[in-house]
């Protein structure tokens, strides 16, 4: 009589390594590697936060214990960085991610742009009623992830004083010299979220600061005419006269 023999079912043996992905502050990751060839990456601190993949484990079949944790220590770094920091929920910072781009104007000027400025605001004589002795602007430069604008949140745009409407034409001009003038610059900073995380740092723009000195008779009368035959160079005159009061207002 013949016997069969029951097939044996390899034992699936199990290494974890734990490895510090943080930059300036310490940040641990779990993985875990089986030897049926998947594995696991989980954060020590943020535990639903966790991804799962695959790896060969004939880099390590050869290797006494002693040398196994070294080689799955270096592979845990280079796969974290290569492509499982990526799939996370909230991706950890490289010291790249850290950088910031000092403010150029790849496009027009500060001059430039400081003149257009001077020009809008004298172009709406109604602001400078009441006696005003300056005005304070703040226009943001453009960041990968934002256009260049003005600051809704500068000292212009909060003064309870100066009207919605004349705000409104400001911030219309400014944004339609910004189609030409483009200044680009920003810098990463903490906004009280994860260290080391994504979504605890943002964006944030450099800024263009002006202040603009009361004009006097001879620059409020002419500011105009000068600021359409600036937006006329470019084919914007008539956008531009969109937002102009009515001249005598």
């Amino acid at each position: 009589m013949s016997t069969k023999t029951r097939a044996t079912i390899p034992e699936i043996a199990t290494h974890t390594v734990s490895i510090d992905v943080g930059t300036y502050d310490s940040i641990p990751f779990l993985f875990t590697f089986k030897t049926d060839g998947t594995g696991i990456a989980e954060d020590h601190q943020y535990n639903d936060d966790k991804v799962e993949f695959t790896w060969d484990p004939s880099i390590v079949e050869r290797e006494d214990e002693s040398g196994i944790e070294d080689i799955l220590s270096e592979y845990a770094h280079t796969r974290f960085w290569d492509d499982l920091n990526q799939q996370l929920n909230d991706p950890v910072l490289s010291s790249e991610d850290y950088g910031s781009e000092e403010l150029v104007f790849e496009n027009g000027s500060n001059e430039e742009l400081e003149r257009i400025v001077r020009l809008i605001l004298y172009s709406v004589p109604a602001l400078w009623e009441n006696d005003r002795d300056e005005v304070d602007i703040v226009i943001r430069a453009r960041t990968e992830s934002e256009d260049a604008h003005l600051d809704e949140y500068c000292e212009f745009m909060e003064d309870p004083d100066v009207p919605d409407e004349i705000k409104s034409r400001v911030d219309g001009l400014i944004s339609l010299c910004l189609q030409w003038i483009d200044p680009y610059g920003w810098s990463m900073e903490y906004n009280d979220g994860a260290y080391g995380r994504t979504s605890g740092y943002s964006e944030s723009a450099n800024s263009l600061d002006y202040t603009v000195s009361r004009p006097s008779f001879h620059e409020l009368a002419e500011a105009r005419e000068e600021l359409l035959q600036l937006f006329a160079k470019h084919n914007l005159a008539e956008d531009a006269q969109a937002f102009l009061p009515e001249e005598g207002e």
